[in-house]
C-alpha cells in the first residue's frame, strides 16, 4: 500500500472515530414530544383531528400522519424543514408554527421518527 492511501485511510478512520456513531432517534420520546407540542392540531393519534381544527376552522386540516399514501411522498428531511421553519416555509399551512427556537436537532429528530412510525 503506498504512503498516500495509507495517510488517506488513516485520516478516515480518525474522523469515522472521532464522530462516533451517530445516535439514533427516540420514537417514544418523539411520541411524548408529538403529544406535548403537535396533538392539539394533529391530535392524540396523529389523524389531524385535534382540537385546535375545529375551534380556529382550520382548512384544510393538518395533515394525517397515519396516512400511508401521504406520508410515503414527505422524508424525513421534508418533516425536519416543517417541523423546524412551519407550515408557511415549507408551502405547507400557515398554523404550523415554527419550532426551530424551541425544539432541539435531537427532539426534533425523535418527532420525525415517531411520525414516520405512524404510516408503516
Amino acid at each position: 500500500m503506498d504512503l498516500k492511501l495509507r495517510i488517506t485511510a488513516a485520516a478516515l478512520v480518525t474522523i469515522a472515530f472521532l464522530a462516533g456513531p451517530a445516535a439514533a432517534a427516540d420514537v417514544q420520546n418523539g411520541a411524548a414530544l408529538a403529544t406535548k407540542n403537535c396533538a392539539k392540531c394533529h391530535g392524540s393519534g396523529g389523524k389531524g383531528d385535534g382540537p385546535a381544527v375545529s375551534l380556529m376552522n382550520m382548512t384544510p386540516p393538518p395533515t394525517d400522519w397515519t396516512d400511508k399514501a401521504k406520508m410515503s411522498g414527505e422524508t424525513a428531511q421534508q418533516l425536519t424543514n416543517i417541523i423546524e421553519g412551519g407550515g408557511a416555509a415549507a408551502n405547507k399551512s400557515k398554523h404550523m408554527p415554527a419550532y426551530k427556537n424551541k425544539l432541539t436537532d435531537a427532539q426534533v429528530a425523535d418527532i420525525v421518527a415517531y411520525i414516520q412510525s405512524l404510516s408503516k
